[in-house]
């Protein structure tokens, strides 16, 4: 299949001849025909009404609702760019993003369109969107909600009639099409560029390596979409990989444990996609075992997977009578957040575990000083995949310094460290910008992190770089105990002396109640490190 066209045109190529049902929120289904009716009634809108030219940048900022799925292809269908921007971002950050993108139209949520309302930049089009829009009997609240009210509401975009197909946007793969706020390969704030070509390249991608050959119309996938569209794993795995390829998404705008795992149970869910976080609290439910069963395949990344964890959760997952396990993924917004997943369950090496082999389509190398070491070396991750990004947004240096020229062609170069073993499976290790040399030596905290969180009565710790008096480094690793053990030190002491290096020892052992996590569940790293 060719990747080379819009992402709303391979919706329309793969959703126009058929009734599928491809997207559910609160029980309400939108069918293939409905979905195509709904983004090219708004996609009108848009350029009639609001003036939306080919390369003009139109925000998202929205929850799981319907209307994020409808937006993100009618933006693209009149050729416009996606910005999406994470609703929990202060009004400081939406100004900053909004400017440097030049937006001209806000899609923005009506939980929080309040609050930002004084903030907006004057000229800005603005589209508010509801969460009750499509949920019976609530719909008619959010009916009388718009009829009076001066803002223009999602509803009022759908009277135009649709777009008809010479009407359509005469871009291809190659234009821009998405803009993720992301760190970036370096840390520092970005705003990374996307093609239809990229996006499209992970739905094809996934595509091929989970079916291995089979006819996507002989299967029947549903995804819970829990992570946002503002995340690339949200926005191209969760939405575009299964609604482009006529498959269902359940749509879920806020993730409360026990009711995603009633939704699994009611829709007999396939896949999931999270982070480590989100799977510890469904599996903790009472629900979780009863409601499993359909699970296929459990995708996870985004943070340090406990090795112990993935051995509960699966063994919970196989007493439902599933065959799925948790498959850990490598990745980032750079190519899309997924270029490997552990379809084969391979285990541990060293203390480190897999992330599994390419997806169809990326490639695999690890360098240094610019040369390929080969297998079982460590060294920088640079990966290699047509869904790789058109660049950093205005910042052609950190551009440079990121998609770099290797044996002729353009690779990523991640900041990460890691191995590749003889099989092709890849091994993270940890960003090198958080990696500690300590004796001379690496030093990884996030390797110190797996093979401390193996030990029985560790439920989960947090590696942190310090400093002595004389200012050379040290790691203080911080401890959440599932149960007292008077010895936790010496055993933790030997652990990891036995299975990293002597040098990864933490000098100092803190036993704490919690760890800190960021909004999105990752353990908060920075803050710690901000402290001295």
């Amino acid at each position: 299949m060719s990747i080379n066209l819009g992402t709303f045109d391979l919706l329309n190529k793969n959703l126009q001849d058929s009734e599928r049902i491809n997207l559910v929120y609160f029980g309400r289904k939108f069918n293939s025909k409905e979905v195509l009716d709904i983004v090219l009634r708004n996609a009108r809108f848009l350029r009639e009404r609001c003036g939306v030219a080919k390369g003009d940048s139109v925000g998202i900022m929205l929850p799981n609702i319907p209307q994020c799925i409808f937006s993100f292809y009618s933006v693209n269908a009149v050729g416009g760019i996606a910005n999406l921007i994470d609703p929990r971002v202060g009004h400081g950050m939406l100004n900053s993003i909004l400017k440097e993108t030049n937006t001209k139209v806000l899609f923005i949520f009506d939980g929080i369109y309040k609050k930002f309302k004084k903030h907006l930049p004057k000229g800005l089009k603005i589209i508010v969107c509801s969460a009750y829009t499509y949920i019976k009997p609530i719909s008619f609240f959010s009916y009388f909600q718009a009829l009076y009210s001066h803002e223009t509401y999602f509803r009022d975009t759908l009277f135009l009639g649709p777009l008809e197909k010479n009407e359509l946007s005469d871009g291809d793969g190659e234009d821009c099409a998405v803009y993720i706020h992301s760190a970036g390969t370096t840390g520092k704030q970005k705003t990374v560029m996307l093609s239809s070509r990229a996006i499209n390249s992970i739905s094809e991608g996934l595509k091929e390596t989970i079916l291995g050959g089979r006819d996507i119309n002989s299967v029947d996938y549903s995804m819970l979409m829990v992570l946002p569209i503002s995340h690339g794993f949200g926005a191209g795995v969760c939405a575009h990989t299964f609604v482009a390829n006529n498959q269902r998404v359940i749509l879920m705008p806020k993730f409360v444990p026990k009711n995603a795992n009633k939704l699994i149970k009611k829709y007999k869910i396939t896949h999931l996609a999270g982070i480590p976080s989100m799977y510890r609290k469904m599996a903790a439910e009472d629900n979780f075992v009863e409601s499993v069963q359909s699970l296929e395949h459990v995708f996870c990344g985004g943070d340090r997977l406990d090795q112990k964890f993935k051995e509960e959760f699966d063994k919970k997952v196989s007493l439902s009578g599933s065959k799925a396990s948790i498959e850990e993924g490598y990745g980032l917004t750079e190519v899309v957040t997924v270029c490997s997943v552990n379809l084969d369950n391979t285990p541990p090496k060293k203390g480190l575990s897999s992330q599994g082999k390419a997806i169809h389509g990326a490639q695999f190398k690890i360098v240094v000083d610019g040369v390929d070491v080969g297998f079982d070396k460590e060294g920088e991750i640079y990966v290699k995949t047509p869904a790789i990004m058109s660049g950093y947004l205005n910042d052609e240096e950190e551009t440079k310094k990121a998609m770099v020229d290797f044996e002729g062609e353009k690779w990523i170069a991640t900041g990460d460290m890691g191995k590749l073993d003889a099989e092709g499976n890849i091994y993270f290790m940890d960003r090198i910008k958080r990696s500690i040399k300590i004796g001379g030596n690496n030093v990884f905290p996030a390797q110190i992190e797996q093979v401390v969180c193996s030990l029985p009565f560790v439920k989960n710790c947090c590696a942190v770089r310090r400093k002595n008096e004389e200012g050379k480094p040290y790691i203080e690793l911080l401890v959440i105990e599932k149960y007292p053990e008077a010895n936790a030190e010496d055993i933790i002491t030997k652990k990891v002396a036995e299975d990293i290096i002597v040098y990864a020892v933490p000098r100092k052992i803190t036993k704490v109640d919690k760890i800190r996590l960021t909004n999105v569940g990752k353990v908060d790293y920075a803050s710690y490190e901000k402290e001295e």
